[in-house]
């Protein structure tokens, strides 16, 4: 939370799309552990990712997380992310495999995210 204050604190320097971090829906779902919840994606990336959410969950879990990128149509299903770690309605997910069709689209919004970050 502290680097939040900080950000919001230096949001007046930064223009708006450095200032607010692009956070993406998602929905995690696990059979097993009965969950099915939304959260936001804040750090996206074709390894890991940390997610605001408050999901129930524990480190070892494996939900599947259903990503909806920003001006697209089609969904990322990453089936076997990892829980790594857990705060109060934040975690972190390790991301261990994607379909090459779903880690071809989220090579193309990261790119698209550099690009744009790099035009500021």
């Amino acid at each position: 939370r502290i680097v939040r204050i900080l950000l919001f604190m230096s949001a007046a320097v930064l223009p708006p799309a450095v200032a607010d971090p692009l956070l993406v829906p998602c929905v995690l779902h696990s059979v097993q552990d009965n969950l099915y919840e939304a959260g936001k994606i804040v750090g996206l990336s074709m390894h890991h990712c940390h997610v605001e959410s408050q999901a129930d969950v524990t480190p070892g879990m494996a939900p599947s997380v259903f990503v909806i990128l920003p001006d697209t149509r089609r969904v990322l299903v990453l089936e076997e992310a990892l829980v790594t770690w857990v705060r109060a309605e934040e975690f972190g997910l390790r991301l261990n495999a994607l379909r090459s069709d779903d880690a071809a689209q989220l090579e193309t919004h990261l790119a698209s995210q550099k690009v744009a970050a790099d035009s500021c």
